[in-house]
């Protein structure tokens, strides 16, 4: 499946990361999502700082307190964060270059029924990837029964 691998990178998935997650995404052959570890509450994995005219505002989606799952394993049935942070981002970057452009990359963030942690973050990471041109393959550490089989010559990971 992925035999031709040389740079590879895991790490677990986040919601709307930094520019560097995406550099280290661009500098490698495969990126591998790293979701079937621990949960743990406060972090990147269900929240990003926002700049807004008010000064920095926390973007939450609520994922619940329970700490005895894997990341993998958070459901988000409650979906109405989706509208506050849509509305947030909209008001606070309306007069931002490219702000019609991203309409629809707002669109696929904000319109859709995925109540997975994981599965949101790694369909919006993968979306984004695509709109910067990067065409890296991506694969879920679930999927890989050994890592051997990559046959990877350099390894990657957050700096």
């Amino acid at each position: 499946m992925h035999t031709s691998c040389k740079k590879v990178a895991i790490l677990q998935s986040n919601y709307i990361p930094w520019k560097g997650y995406f550099d280290l995404i661009h500098d490698v052959d495969l990126f591998i999502f790293y979701d079937d570890v621990q949960y743990t509450h406060s972090d990147w994995r269900h929240r990003n700082k926002l700049m807004t005219r008010g000064g920095p505002r926390w973007l939450t989606i609520p994922a619940g307190h329970d700490l005895k799952r894997l990341i993998c394993e958070v459901e988000i049935p409650d979906q109405s964060w989706k509208q506050q942070h849509r509305s947030i981002i909209e008001q606070n970057y309306r007069h931002a270059p490219f702000i019609k452009e991203s309409q629809s990359l707002l669109d696929f963030l904000y319109v859709n029924s995925i109540t997975n942690l994981s599965d949101y973050n790694q369909s919006a990471i993968k979306h984004l990837s695509n709109i910067l041109g990067i065409h890296t393959q991506f694969t879920d550490s679930r999927l890989l029964a050994n890592c051997a089989e990559l046959n990877v010559t350099e390894r990657y990971s957050e700096k």
